[in-house]
């Protein structure tokens, strides 16, 4: 189990052993708002408010140590990441790409290559504070970090939304407002807009073909084909 506080540490619990955390990850200068596992390279990721100038930092686990720090020019707090499977990318590559979606305060959501932080695009179609975002999750993991198991046939309708090389991505802002993209390796398109929220969007899930949506007191369930 991973946490952030407004103590500015991030925590890794083993739930079987719960006095005590695995470790705890220091150096950010505002309250922790995100964090996220990163299997594969077993590390975290994890963005905090405005008082650390919009750096996500990379740690590494086995040391405790953060190892990198994606810094956006907005300066602005990090209020949502995702991490993008690989799977959907890779075309036979011997290393495929690993991306990152982090959306901010001002609006902007980005898309980072996790193996140089390297940001690929900045959208800019939100118009408040980003306040989540999701991929399409991966089929089965079987190596040994893994922290998240579906079941084949989950995997195999996710895959009707691997299209042209593309995976699905969903966004949701402050003002009711969720965006569906399109991310390849090369761009990340605008595919159109979830409209009839009038709250500000909670949460937003991708699950086997449609996009799952926490606003106005309710949970709402997409189609993605429709």
């Amino acid at each position: 189990l991973l946490t952030g506080s407004r103590d500015k540490v991030v925590r890794l619990w083993d739930i079987r052993h719960r006095k005590q955390p695995i470790h705890q990850l220091q150096g950010h200068r505002g309250v922790v708002t995100q964090c996220r596992l990163y299997k594969h390279n077993y590390s975290v990721l994890s963005g905090a408010t405005a008082d650390d100038m919009g750096l996500i930092r990379v740690w590494n686990l086995d040391s405790g140590v953060a190892v990198t720090k994606f810094e956006s020019q907005a300066k602005s707090a990090i209020s949502s990441i995702d991490i993008v499977s690989s799977e959907w990318l890779d075309d036979g590559e011997a290393d495929p790409p690993h991306f990152m979606l982090s959306g901010d305060h001002l609006g902007a959501l980005r898309v980072h290559n996790l193996a140089d932080g390297h940001c690929l695009s900045i959208l800019r179609k939100h118009t408040n504070v980003v306040q989540c975002c999701a991929s399409l999750p991966a089929g089965p993991w079987t190596d040994q970090h893994s922290w998240l198991c579906e079941s084949p046939n989950v995997a195999a309708q996710n895959r009707k939304f691997h299209r042209r090389g593309q995976v699905l991505c969903a966004s949701g802002d402050m003002d009711g407002t969720v965006w569906l993209w399109g991310l390849s390796k090369q761009s990340c398109k605008p595919l159109g807009t979830l409209l009839g929220h009038h709250s500000p969007i909670e949460a937003v899930q991708l699950h086997e073909g449609r996009v799952v949506v926490a606003a106005d007191k309710r949970v709402v369930i997409w189609d993605a084909e429709e």
